[in-house]
Parts: C-alpha cells; structure tokens; sequence
C-alpha cells in the first residue's frame, strides 16, 4: 500500500509515482532489448510476465470499486496508480508485441490490447473533464432517476401553461414546449457546452413575458425557471451517459482482452512458442 500513501500525500505523491512507473517500465524495456540479441525467447519471456503482472494490477483496481466497505486506500489513489500502470502497460505490450503481427488470433490480441488502451485514455480525459461542468449545476441528480425528474417537470409546466387557457402562452405550450420537456434534448450541445435548444426556447419566453401583463408574465418566468431547471437534467443525462456509454465500451473490452490474454499464455507454454 506505499504506493497508495505516496498518491495520498497530493501531487508530489503523484508524480513520483508516475516516474517510479516510469523508470520501471523502462528497466523492463531496457532489460528487454538487452536479452533479445542473445536470447530472445527469454527476452519476449520478461516483457510476457511483465506485461501479465500490469494487467492483474489494472484489474485490481476494478476490485477495489467492487469491495469499497474495506479500506483500501482512496479512489481517486487508485485511479492514479491505475493510468500510470496503463500507460506503462501499453510501453511493455509495445515492446513485447511490436507492430501489427502476422495471424488472426495475434493481431485480434494486437487490436483489443490498443482498443482499451486508447478507450482507457478517452475515459481519463471525460472523467476530468465532465465531471467539473457537472459541478457548477445548482442540482446533482443521479442519472436512473433523470426520466422521473423529466416527467415532474412536464406536469408542472402543463399546469401552468393551463392557467391561462385562452392566451398565447397556452398554444405555445403544445407548439415548443411540450417537446422540449418530453425527453432529453440538446445532447451534442451538452457535451461540447454550446447553447441548444433551451436557450431558443427560453428566448421565446422572455419575448412573450415583455408583450404581455404582469400575471401572464409572472407565469412565463415561472416557465422559463422550469425550462432551466429541464436543461441541467439535459446536461446531466447527457454527459453521465456519456461516462456510462464509456463503461460499456471499456469493460467489456478490457474483459475480451483478458480472455485473450490467458489464452495466448496457455498457448505459449503448452507448444513452448508464440501463438
């Protein structure tokens, strides 16, 4: 667990965890290119086991998630220790794999191995990047419970939609906001933070709200409070799906590769070669 007590001690933690990485995976390389002119198997051979040992240490962290009741060192430890294992995991298949190999089981090895190294990367940079716009919302709504917090909202702008029955308030209901209020809208926009759909319609709100007297534009701002209410849930279904969308394009992958992985191992020292 020192590794954790370094990570916990804040950046500088970090950073010499990430050049103890470093330095380790260089050794292994080095060590590597060293024994391959002389003995080349026993070179492939190191980088094998090092590589296998990364893995199983990248899957600890999996683990950890899984057993949170226990106390073994903080998450966001973990998640550190887990992208500097990653990236000195994919310097070691590197050096073990080369470039794409000859064979169908090699090179589907190859790909899966770069496919969750480069989806591990894009989980990093949506995990410090989302989350931070996320925070800035006055609500934090856990995603499951999105399309409840939807249907609420839409009944309640109906209701005062319907107040008054006969205005242009009420026929702009059914026209725009019904809509807009239905479902989640504006998804692309939300994950590039550019204005969508919401900002147009409240537009249209502030509009009607100028033109007419101060009961129907009380109600209107009543609407347009709801309308921004709809678009940070719209912010948040639309980047907790993303992180969501990015589990099940991760673990399924990293779960394929370990397959892979054993199999390939099995194969090389039941024939004493490389499949």
């Amino acid at each position: 667990m020192s590794a954790l007590r370094f990570l916990e001690r804040g950046p500088r933690g970090r950073r010499r965890l990430g050049q103890a990485t470093i330095a380790l995976t260089g050794g292994v390389l080095a060590a590597a290119l060293v024994l391959a002119p002389h003995a080349r198997v026993m070179g492939a051979r190191l980088s094998g086991w090092a590589l296998l040992v990364a893995l199983l240490l990248l899957a600890a962290y999996g683990l950890r998630k899984r057993l949170a009741f226990l106390r073994l060192g903080r998450s966001g430890s973990w998640r550190v220790l887990h992208l500097w294992l990653g990236c000195g995991a994919l310097l070691v298949f590197l050096a073990h794999a080369g470039g794409p190999p000859a064979g169908a089981f090699r090179l589907f090895l190859w790909l899966a191995f770069l496919g969750v190294a480069l989806s591990g990367l894009v989980g990093w940079i949506l995990s410090r990047v989302l989350p931070r716009s996320l925070a800035g919302l006055e609500e934090e709504v856990v995603f499951e419970r999105l399309g409840e917090a939807r249907d609420e909202l839409r009944r309640r702008a109906q209701e005062l939609a319907l107040t008054h029955p006969e205005s242009e308030l009420a026929r702009l209901y059914p026209r725009r906001l019904h809509r807009f209020l239905s479902g989640p809208r504006d998804t692309w926009a939300h994950l590039r933070r550019v204005p969508g759909e919401a900002e147009r319609v409240l537009s249209e709100l502030e509009d009607h709200a100028r033109r007419v007297g101060a009961a129907e534009a009380h109600t209107a701002e009543a609407l347009a409070a709801l309308v921004r209410r709809k678009r940070d849930l719209d912010r948040h279904s639309a980047q907790q799906g993303a992180l969501k969308l990015w589990l099940w394009v991760h673990l399924p992958l990293t779960g394929v590769t370990f397959l892979a992985v054993a199999l390939h191992v099995l194969v090389v020292h039941a024939f004493g070669r490389q499949s």
